[in-house]
């Protein structure tokens, strides 16, 4: 997915047990953008026990909160394939991941795309 369009929370935690990862969307508003009463969590997928499928459920979670009226499961047994138009390019829902093993460091962050603007890169050449 070229962009990302909607935020990505990271939890991380240190654990006895073998590494996990569990991807959740984030729900602060419904399909209309209307905010709700309660945030809701839902979970994308089963846990993932293979750090290397962990890149490809990012993608397909990121594709599902950018087409809410799309059902979810779509995206998660679907193909993977970015498609060319979302219903939204921006959306404050999120998605979550959950990640713990006994080498992961206990640490929490989010990424916020858009919070900070960047310059296009003509905007950059008339810069210069």
């Amino acid at each position: 997915m070229g962009d990302i369009s909607c935020p990505t929370e990271c939890r991380l935690s240190r654990s006895s047990e073998s590494w996990q990862c569990t991807v959740s969307l984030r729900f602060i508003t419904d399909v209309k953008g209307q905010i709700l009463g309660q945030v809701r969590n839902e979970a994308f997928g089963e846990k993932i026990l293979d750090k290397s499928q962990v890149e490809e459920r990012i993608r397909r979670a990121q594709r599902a909160i950018l087409n809410p009226s799309t059902p979810h499961k779509q995206f998660l047994d679907g193909d993977d394939e970015d498609a060319a138009d979302t219903e939204l390019t921006f959306s404050t829902n999120c998605v979550s991941l959950q990640i713990s093993g006994p080498d992961v460091a206990d640490l929490s962050f989010c990424d916020l795309p858009g919070m900070f603007p960047f310059p296009t890169q003509m905007d950059h050449c008339n810069e210069l």
